[in-house]
């Protein structure tokens, strides 16, 4: 599998922004949804469809920023409020099993926040094909009718202590 690039100062200011909002609405946030579209780049050997990428990155590092910051974010500063955390597109887990690994970075925020005692879902989302040559692609089609709300579930934690 080849090793993804992106624009890690886009990246950085991004996440910065989203500190900020964060941090901005500490004292009255209940429920955080969290929405990953990472690039699957064709013809690198991934698999032909979205759900297949996610449930095969089972490193899940094209999170590990994002589930980073979030860990940062909520250790710094107490979210009293905060009860629920809806996470899509973010490698966490096995269907089959359905809780997260702990030893991915999705999976380490779950049980980060199952220990804080803030309930956590993780759902499979999608991704942007690309093409390595040229950078182009179009999104893709994700068309929740098609299937079973309950499979697409990945994994959960209960954050009631």
């Amino acid at each position: 599998m080849v090793s993804y690039f992106w624009s890690t100062s886009a990246e950085v200011s991004a996440h910065k922004d989203w500190e900020n909002i964060l941090q901005a609405s500490y004292e009255t946030l209940e429920t955080l949804s969290v929405e990953q579209q990472i690039g699957i780049e064709h013809g690198d050997g991934a698999v032909d469809d979205a759900e297949g990428f996610f449930r095969s990155d089972q490193d899940g590092l094209g999170s590990e920023r994002l589930m980073d910051m979030l860990g940062r974010v909520l250790t710094e500063r107490k979210f009293p409020a905060l009860k629920r955390v809806y996470l899509k597109g973010v490698v966490v887990g096995s269907k089959v099993r359905g809780e997260p690994i702990g030893d991915v970075p999705g999976g380490r925020f779950m049980r980060f926040l199952e220990n804080k005692g803030i309930a956590c879902e993780a759902r499979l989302g999608g991704g942007y094909w690309f093409d390595g040559e040229d950078g182009t692609g179009p999104p893709v089609e994700w068309d929740a009718s098609d299937d079973d709300w309950e499979e697409e579930l990945l994994a959960s934690v209960d954050g009631y202590l």
